[in-house]
């Protein structure tokens, strides 16, 4: 292939004839900050809202508009006032003046997205009683007025009506809770903005266990009858915000941290800003935890919820304190989430369990490339945001940075993250803005590496056999890149190679490949056990295939090296 034929920068099978270019959404007006009233009438599933926003709308609008979908609107005010507004069942206009105003919106809903209600029937009377929301990408809009998109920012206070036995949990502190007879109020504030997709709440039931990380409370609510599970699902989690705080350098950047485990959430995990709400099949007990032993059981561990709990933490720093400008850069949340999750693996677990995450990921995302399709890493040619929530925002997007962090040394990387996240801390971002942040803490270009990986579809398909000549004393090392059309037509690939000699000497041989073939003199006093490509993993994305005799096959079990001792079986992973 070659770059005259472009297909790469779209991809293969994803995009549809009827695909559009998808922009980032402008609503014209800044949005300060939302205090809204629920009431939740748990037996009609049906809720009552009183929405205030403090707006600034610059001169020369005389409207600002809400997303609100399927609702009753039973009056709109500005500044105490009857406004006019429109509403068509999917957008509220609301004509105002210039300026900086109070618009209150009364309204009534039976949602029928983003706020879910899971109650006893008869087939369930034992169930807990409960309601949850998840907003992302854009449901929070169906029981809630607002401008549903993640590049508005603003702070936000919700006071929650609820049953008197139960418990209402929602984004930042515990302002206050009030006796209202049959029901109670519970209010909550985040006084740091955040975006639309991350308001959030739950009610029903709740047990909560609670805990102390160095100042900062973490939460667990857990329907009632399994408080004591918490400590099993859950017991890492400050260790887990200790380990992201000192790695990327910026403190937990909320005032608290709740976990609320939920029935019939079928999303796993959704980082509300300092509110987790996670499916409560996440929820276990001792036994499964630690099977013929007692808790806490590090290495016998048969099942855990960390992988869970450290992605949806991860998202805390990576997507709620900086968020993604649009769907299209979508991975800015998710891939660094999912990193992350497998950083902290080797924190806790060692570095064979970070590398075989990884080895997870390359799977997944080869799948969904091998049996589906083939997009870019950023695309904006999709229909709905769902469709870029893929094994390519998340797996390949991991990858990606791994390979990064290898590229530019972990030191670097760190100190751009750092930069990253400092720069623009309770704001939203783009990929161009963390490529200029690297480049700049690096001090060399990565135009290159982003276009091949993040721009472009596919990955490298790296092909390699050697040879010994005896009487020259070298060996011929022939690599060639055998991608197809969907992919970057020739990568630009720093790899190493490893080569073990029956002396047991072993050799580093560094060599950056930028043509579609390449062969390779290396001196050699002796013919080589084995040659293994990427011994340490330092190239995430890309699949491998190599000739090799049984004999070689089996000396790579000797590497210390986990992708090394691999090779065989999975030719077409590490």
């Amino acid at each position: 292939m070659s770059f005259d034929r472009a297909g790469y920068l779209i991809g293969r099978n994803f995009v549809y004839p009827d695909y559009r270019i998808q922009f980032p959404r402008h609503y014209g007006y800044a949005l300060r900050h939302l205090r809204a009233q629920v009431r939740i009438k748990a037996n009609e599933k049906a809720i009552e809202g009183l929405a205030e926003y403090n707006v600034d709308v610059p001169l020369g609008r005389g409207y600002i508009e809400l997303d609100a979908a399927e609702m009753r609107i039973v009056s709109v005010k500005v500044d105490g006032q009857d406004a006019r507004f429109e509403y068509d069942g999917r957008t509220l206009r609301v004509y105002l003046n210039p300026g900086s105003h109070m618009v209150q919106v009364s309204y009534e809903t039976k949602p029928r997205k983003g706020l879910y209600f899971v109650l006893p029937d008869e087939h369930y009377r034992d169930r807990v009683p409960m309601v949850w929301t998840q907003g992302e990408s854009e449901d929070n809009h169906y029981w809630i007025p607002i401008p549903d998109y993640p590049n508005i920012k603003f702070t936000s206070e919700l006071l929650i009506i609820v049953p008197k036995t139960w418990t209402a949990v929602s984004n930042g502190v515990l302002v206050e809770t009030r006796d209202l007879g049959n029901e109670v109020l519970w209010h909550w504030r985040l006084d740091k903005p955040h975006s639309a997709y991350l308001v959030a709440l739950a009610a029903g039931e709740f047990e909560v266990v609670r805990e102390d990380c160095d100042g900062v409370i973490i939460e667990h609510y857990v329907p009632r009858g399994y408080g004591d599970r918490a400590r099993f699902s859950f017991y890492r989690t400050c260790d887990m915000i200790k380990f992201y705080s000192e790695y990327t350098g910026v403190k937990y950047p909320w005032p608290n941290y709740k976990h609320v485990a939920v029935s019939e959430f079928i999303y796993g995990g959704m980082e509300n800003t300092t509110v987790t709400i996670v499916t409560d099949t996440t929820l276990h007990d001792e036994h499964a935890h630690c099977p013929g032993s007692r808790f806490p059981c590090p290495g016998m561990e048969d099942f855990t919820s960390d992988g869970l709990v450290a992605h949806e933490l991860a998202h805390q720093w990576f997507g709620d304190y900086v968020t993604t400008k649009d769907w299209a850069n979508i991975w800015l949340n998710e891939a660094f989430a999912t990193y992350f999750e497998a950083l902290y693996m080797e924190h806790a677990k060692g570095r064979d369990e970070f590398l075989y995450e990884l080895y997870q990921n390359l799977r997944n995302y080869l799948n969904e490339y091998g049996n589906r399709y083939a997009r870019p890493i950023v695309t904006r040619l999709y229909r709905d945001p769902e469709e870029v929530f893929d094994r390519h925002t998340y797996e390949k997007g991991s990858l990606v940075l791994h390979t990064l962090r290898n590229l530019l040394g972990d030191e670097v990387f760190r100190r751009g993250i750092n930069l990253y996240l400092t720069r623009h801390a309770h704001g939203n971002a783009d990929t161009e803005d963390l490529r200029k942040t690297l480049e700049e803490v690096s001090g060399q270009p990565l135009d290159w590496f982003f276009t091949q990986f993040v721009y472009s579809s596919g990955h490298p398909v790296i092909k390699y056999s050697w040879s010994y000549d005896p009487g020259n004393k070298l060996v011929k090392l022939s690599i060639s890149q055998a991608q197809g059309d969907d992919s970057y037509p020739i990568y630009r690939l720093p790899l190493e190679f490893e080569i073990k000699y029956p002396s047991g000497k072993v050799d580093i041989f560094k060599f950056e490949l930028s043509e579609r073939e390449a062969t390779i003199y290396v001196p050699a006093s002796e013919r080589p056990q084995y040659i293994c490509i990427d011994p340490q993993f330092k190239v995430g994305v890309k699949s491998v295939s190599a000739d090799k005799g049984i004999e070689e096959a089996i000396a790579e079990l000797s590497s210390e090296n986990m992708p090394c001792m691999s090779t065989r079986c999975i030719g077409q992973g590490w």
